[in-house]
């Protein structure tokens, strides 16, 4: 699997069908997802990988901050994804 933290994506099933995420950790066949209000960094949602659609926008800064364990806060992630939303 290509590495895919920091990459944008929409939900393609359940409760949150169609909102925009941050993918912020992996395992196989999940992705961990933040949104930066009710999934924050402190409570990532677990979904499975085949449930999200991946976006080409993603976010360089973000994926160095979590890579190098520096300290990432859910305004950049709102911020992110709602630069993504708009365009889109």
């Amino acid at each position: 699997m290509e590495d895919l933290i920091g990459r944008a994506c929409v939900s393609k099933a359940g409760h949150d069908k169609e909102e925009y995420f941050l993918i912020i950790n992996t395992e196989p066949n999940f992705v961990y997802l933040t949104d930066g209000k009710l999934r924050n960094l402190e409570n990532p949602k677990k979904k499975k990988i085949k449930h999200v659609e991946l976006l080409e926008k993603e976010s360089l800064e973000i994926r160095s901050k979590l890579e190098n364990s520096e300290k990432v806060t859910n305004l950049e992630i709102r911020e992110f994804l709602e630069e993504v939303s708009k365009n889109l």
